[in-house]
């Protein structure tokens, strides 16, 4: 039985809260007195909806909906890819163990923009005559699937070698995570693993992973949140996710602040988001093994 410990909040707590927000709220006041800013937030409401013979989204819409979609790809790729490395990384020897460890060190130790630079650049063109991408998009219900679950075929290749870098970049992280997570599960249940009759792969299957798993999902979860803040680079190969799409209103509009604070709201709400319903299966599961 899990006990759940309320927040209790002290009158000095209620204090510094409200001492912190009112000298923000004075500083924001200032700066904007300052900079002589005249907001005009109604001109932002045709960037998520606007009416042209029918309803139709905005590129405001357009990019979180972009984004979404690459979040979740590189999500669950990083996942499993980082599952699978840092479990041969924790259970292997010799040359296999070495090269996924230089593919985590490799990966942790370059900046994120380099890597999709590399897949966009040296890996991505490839994609093309490999997938045969001219006769899928000239079905028109393989065109309309790929087009829905992921994108048009004009940013296909940017869309998919983005994806990729990211995923494999975020998953050396997860394969650190995973790793010590796998570390901290006790010997003596691998051996009494073993000695009910299960073979290895078994024992990692059944006992490890879902212990390893639970250890570490507090991490996983910042490192899911990480993923969603990232996507943000790929707005530098013209994928039309939150941040490009920013750009472009900027380059035709003069809703700077308006723009960006409005994308900084979003990015939050998304985080946020995640962060409690990782949380709350994070409690679940805990309640599950207790």
């Amino acid at each position: 039985m899990v006990k759940v410990i309320k927040n209790r909040y002290l009158p000095i707590d209620i204090f510094i809260s409200i001492l912190v927000a009112t000298f923000f709220t004075f500083l924001i006041k200032k700066i904007l007195l300052e900079i002589d800013y005249q907001f005009n937030w109604n001109d932002l409401l045709k960037f998520f909806f606007y009416y042209d013979d029918r309803l139709k989204v905005g590129l405001i819409t357009k990019g979180v909906i972009y984004t979404v979609k690459i979040s979740i790809f590189v999500l669950i790729l990083s996942f499993i890819t980082g599952l699978i490395t840092g479990f041969i990384i924790s259970s292997t020897k010799g040359v296999i163990k070495e090269l996924f460890e230089v593919y985590v060190v490799v990966l942790r130790n370059i900046p994120p923009l380099i890597v999709m630079f590399i897949f966009y650049f040296f890996i991505g063109s490839s994609f093309t005559d490999v997938l045969n991408l001219e006769t899928i998009f000239s079905n028109r219900l393989f065109a309309s699937i790929i087009t829905a679950i992921f994108t048009p075929e004009q940013i296909f290749i940017p869309f998919i070698s983005a994806a990729i870098g990211l995923a494999f970049y975020e998953s050396a992280y997860i394969a650190e995570i995973i790793r010590g997570g796998i570390n901290g599960v006790e010997k003596g249940q691998i051996d009494a693993g073993i000695a009910l009759g299960l073979n290895r792969v078994q024992v990692y299957l059944y006992i490890v992973i879902p212990q390893a798993i639970e250890k570490t999902l507090p991490s996983l979860i910042g490192q899911f949140v990480s993923i969603i803040k990232n996507t943000a680079i790929a707005s530098i190969v013209a994928i039309p996710e939150l941040t490009f799409q920013a750009m472009e209103i900027l380059a035709s509009s003069r809703l700077i602040l308006e723009i960006w604070i409005t994308i900084f709201l979003i990015y939050m709400v998304m985080n946020l988001f995640v962060s409690s319903v990782a949380s709350r299966a994070e409690l679940r599961i805990r309640r599950k093994y207790k």
